[in-house]
């Protein structure tokens, strides 16, 4: 799963084609019994990718996919791989993998890049885009049919090699399989979702996982927009500290820092409404198990932390222009009492050398 930023808002309904093919609306899709209410909004646009066949390690293997396409900013690719073998011989395949002798960033890179080909007349308000995406594997198992808790006892330290991309997993203390292992929940007796930071193993032996894809995708896309805010406020609050130190030194700024002052006014106006879109996208209202495992999520992504610091760097752009705009009506105020100094003088001089 990889999920980049587009660098703009989009309005869905100008994306006709994507891949040569018609996007549709999706929505959650419910393997559970849940209310119909229970949505993504705004509801994102999806295309199913057209097959590819490609090499992984040595061997030619289908490769199926789709491209999730949000209105906050977004794509979301994630190639489906299918795998088979015991567990531990899966180890490898939780590793950076090599499509056709390309790290797999690199070839899904290509596939973001002439999608956006296609989507980029429909970016609005844009700004510059993250360009490192967020990346997510998941591995989903049908085998073995056996009791959660029994498969995690048996298999702590293997499943934490898994999520941890550790070869040598047996070598693992307790305490990291412990940590790595977390955060496992179950709905039935014989499923289970464990989510670790870059990694999530799904046990579900009717291969009902959909909602769970789509989730840890949810939590993804958060992590990577409220990323990518966070590097757009450190530019802006570095040129505001740049634009307030020249403040004192010339006059002159006073209309161009004025101007940057009602350009910084705008964006934290757009950024507030992006930052609550995207926190919002988020809503599992009457669906228990879903709203756990993205709690789940939230916090081994630390999804509030990021949250936070874009926060704080908001109200920090807001003061550092409020002390600019101070100090420029400061700088208004001097120069009109000069202003009407020098006119006073100017008058009291011309009565003098009048009567003289």
């Amino acid at each position: 799963m990889h999920i980049w930023d587009t660098g703009g808002e989009l309005d869905l309904k100008k994306v006709e084609k994507v891949e040569g093919r018609s996007p549709e609306l999706v929505g959650l899709k419910l393997e559970r019994t849940a209310p119909a209410y229970l949505t993504i909004k705004p509801a994102p646009l999806q295309v199913e990718l057209r097959s590819r066949k490609v090499k992984i390690a040595g061997k030619e293997v289908e490769v199926k996919g789709a491209a999730r396409i949000y209105a906050i900013g977004a794509v979301a690719i994630t190639l489906r791989i299918p795998v088979h073998g015991d567990l531990e011989k899966l180890v490898p395949w939780m590793q950076p993998l090599r499509l056709d002798d390309k790290p797999a960033r690199a070839y899904v890179e290509e596939i973001f890049n002439k999608i956006m080909e296609d989507i980029r007349p429909a970016i609005e308000a844009s700004y510059p885009a993250e360009k490192v995406p967020e990346e997510y594997t998941i591995l989903a198992l049908t085998e073995p049919k056996e009791n959660a808790t029994e498969f995690i006892d048996k298999n702590r330290k293997l499943i934490a090699g898994l999520l941890r991309e550790e070869d040598e997993w047996h070598k693992l203390s307790d305490a990291e399989a412990e940590s790595a292992t977390k955060h496992a929940l179950s709905y039935f007796e014989n499923d289970l979702t464990i989510v670790d930071w870059s990694a999530a193993l799904i046990l579900e032996p009717e291969g009902k996982y959909e909602d769970t894809l789509l989730t840890i995708e949810l939590a993804n896309l958060q992590l990577l927009e409220l990323r990518t805010f966070d590097g757009l406020f450190d530019t802006k609050i570095a040129s505001a500290q740049s634009d307030i130190e020249q403040l004192g030194k010339h006059v002159l700024l006073a209309r161009r820092v004025g101007k940057i002052a009602a350009e910084i006014a705008a964006m934290h106006t757009e950024m507030d409404k992006l930052i609550a879109d995207t926190m919002n996208i988020t809503k599992f209202a009457g669906d228990y198990h879903l709203a756990r495992l993205y709690d789940a999520l939230e916090d081994r992504l630390h999804i509030i932390e990021w949250y936070r610091s874009v926060e704080r760097k908001l109200d920090t752009l807001k003061e550092l222009y409020s002390f600019a705009s101070d100090r420029l009506d400061a700088q208004r105020s001097t120069f009109l009492e000069i202003v009407v100094i020098l006119l006073i003088v100017g008058e009291i001089l011309m009565a003098f050398f009048g009567l003289a």
